[in-house]
């Protein structure tokens, strides 16, 4: 049995400000409230992995968390992160049509169509 303040330490991480932090919050569905919207830059597969990890945890507040990261109006705008989870939930065969228009923007339909072939 491993030390809890051996197994604590291993989990920290720098921030892109130098601040020390936890790697993970131990919970997916936090992860993607907290790390997706800092994701701007982040490569297609570590968004995908950590959409997909949320969505294996609980599907229904996944995607709760992936409106609330792009909506416009009342959340974080944020374009590219939520396209390319769309893309890929779209390649499973979710349906996110109605929502798009209400959250995000009718290009956001049009762009998740021209990446789906990408994500397979």
């Amino acid at each position: 049995m491993q030390n809890a303040l051996i197994t604590a330490l291993s989990d920290l991480q720098y921030t892109e400000n130098g601040a020390l932090t936890h790697s993970t919050s131990g919970k997916h569905i936090l992860d993607l409230f907290f790390q997706g919207p800092a994701m701007r830059r982040a490569d297609t597969d570590s968004i995908i992995s950590l959409f997909r990890k949320a969505l294996d945890e609980n599907a229904d507040q996944a995607f709760k968390v992936l409106f609330y990261i792009r909506d416009i109006r009342g959340g974080q705008g944020e374009r590219r992160f939520f396209r390319i989870c769309a893309a890929y939930a779209t390649a499973q065969n979710w349906d996110l049509t109605p929502y798009i228009v209400e959250y995000g923007r009718w290009d956001d339909y049009f762009a998740i169509l021209s990446i789906n072939p990408i994500i397979d």
